[in-house]
């Protein structure tokens, strides 16, 4: 998997011009994965719960204390 975040972009706008939200939120988690990007995640996590997608929102979870803890404070 490529870590070009035009890539992860340019995939989100092509799942949202189609209004393909999971594959939205999908692709948010990993660009925000990958980027340690805390807004990227909060966004798959309210997308991930307007689709009731509970084990993607426990990955957001797992990810976001991931971020939290590579914070320096």
């Amino acid at each position: 998997m490529s870590d070009d975040p035009e890539k992860f972009k340019a995939a989100a706008a092509g799942f949202r011009e189609y209004g393909i939200p999971f594959w939205v939120a999908v692709t948010l988690l990993e660009h925000g994965e990958l980027a340690g990007d805390r807004a990227l995640l909060d966004e798959a996590r309210g997308m991930f719960e307007g689709l009731g997608a509970t084990p993607w929102l426990e990955r957001v979870d797992r990810a976001t204390s991931s971020s939290a803890a590579a914070t320096p404070a």
